[in-house]
């Protein structure tokens, strides 16, 4: 009976009970064995429990204490606190972008199979017109055009004095040929350049003041053939005719400047006949467009 009582005084003893031996040593530590034979399942030990602190709604400055917390010296351990920002929608315009491909060896998207007659067939249609261009060789320049100042002294000049000088160039100029230019360092036409190896000076009233500009006709860069155009069409060739295409697109722009006027989006006849609409009627148009 004393066996028993004793073995059963063990087990029910609380584990959080620190006993000692006879030697002073603490046996509080050991696993004590069951009376039963099997051991003691292992203790869990204790985790203080995570403790949820209530965040308050933060604003996007710092307050002074935060901000004061967070200095430091070290350039290596300072971290730039983002600032919370608000998604904001956009609302860009679209703008009308070049037709010149991006690369002259582009092909476009290829079935991974060998096609099949399973999908429906659909017709693509595109806004598209009919453009037959003779088979001409074009030639290329670079050229420069400069302000002469109040000191003789030339400068480069800015994009809408550029195109005057060579619109107004070549209406003196009679022998001039047709030439279409980018509004840039290039001028495009169908003749040689080869009389105009001086620089041509022209002087006009621009913004109230008379200014004088020359016009240099500096090189002959190259010479493209209209028939590469034709030839990628008709698939006689895989290489895409961009510096044509260039072209062609800066013939257009400058004819759609010369007989049309872009407000925004939209393009008006630069010779239309304008009617009297009066002082009320003016501004009340002029509301209208500005909206």
């Amino acid at each position: 009976m004393f066996v028993f009582y004793k073995i059963a005084r063990a087990d029910s003893k609380p584990t959080n009970i620190e006993s000692t031996n006879t030697n002073g040593v603490n046996t509080s530590a050991v696993p004590k064995k069951s009376a039963w034979g099997a051991p003691p399942p292992p203790a869990a030990a204790s985790e203080p429990a995570a403790v949820v602190l209530n965040e308050r709604s933060s604003s996007a400055y710092p307050t002074p204490r935060e901000a004061m917390e967070k200095l430091s010296l070290d350039a290596s351990t300072s971290q730039p606190t983002v600032r919370s920002q608000s998604a904001r929608p956009s609302n860009r315009r679209s703008y009308l972008h070049s037709a010149i491909p991006e690369s002259a060896v582009l092909t476009p998207v290829c079935r991974p199979d060998q096609g099949g007659n399973i999908g429906k067939t659909i017709d693509v249609y595109t806004n598209h017109f009919r453009l037959k261009v003779d088979d001409n060789i074009i030639n290329q320049y670079d050229i420069e055009i400069y302000m002469i100042g109040r000191d003789k002294q030339p400068r480069l000049a800015r994009k809408d004095e550029r195109w005057e000088t060579v619109q107004r160039i070549a209406k003196r100029e009679q022998n001039f040929p047709v030439i279409w230019y980018d509004e840039g360092k290039t001028i495009y036409t169908k003749e040689l350049l080869t009389d105009f190896t001086k620089p041509l000076q022209i002087t006009f009233k621009m913004n109230n003041e008379d200014k004088t500009f020359q016009l240099h006709i500096i090189d002959l860069v190259r010479q493209e053939k209209i028939r590469d155009i034709y030839d990628f069409i008709e698939k006689k060739t895989s290489i895409r005719p961009r510096e044509c295409i260039r072209i062609i697109e800066t013939l257009f722009k400058q004819g759609a400047r010369n007989d049309l006027i872009a407000i925004r989006n939209q393009f008006y006849d630069r010779k239309q006949k304008l009617d009297d609409l009066g002082t009320y009627s003016f501004i009340e148009r002029f509301i209208f467009f500005s909206l």
